[in-house]
């Protein structure tokens, strides 16, 4: 997967690029050994529920979050892949994305209140 390594290049257009050098390794070890054309949408749920399934350095659960940022980078090395012509197709794209509880909780001031029991 030499196209990882061009992801390091993103530095320069990208704010997260410290992020995705974070999560390159663990990328590259779970795909080691393997062509694009051998990642299939069934390796990358393999991926999705393994990541899932391991605790964190902490010991603690690893977010749902986390690991769709995760597959995230991995479908983004795919979609670059198919744009240079190595894949016809991104396996990511066969994958479900994880739902996730990112709801806001919104707090009234005591000056809101009143106004929010018109409606």
């Amino acid at each position: 997967m030499a196209l990882v390594n061009s992801m390091i290049s993103a530095r320069s257009s990208k704010r997260s690029w410290r992020e995705d050098e974070y999560k390159l390794p663990m990328i590259r070890s779970f795909f080691s050994g393997k062509s694009f054309r051998d990642v299939s949408p069934l390796l990358i749920e393999k991926f999705k529920s393994e990541r899932l399934g391991t605790p964190t350095k902490h010991g603690t659960t690893r977010s749902r979050t986390t690991v769709s940022l995760e597959l995230a980078l991995v479908s983004r090395i795919f979609s670059l892949t198919v744009e240079l012509g190595e894949l016809e197709l991104n396996p990511c794209g066969r994958v479900r994305k994880l739902k996730l509880d990112n709801q806001r909780y919104r707090y009234l001031y005591p000056e809101e209140e009143p106004n929010s029991r018109l409606h």
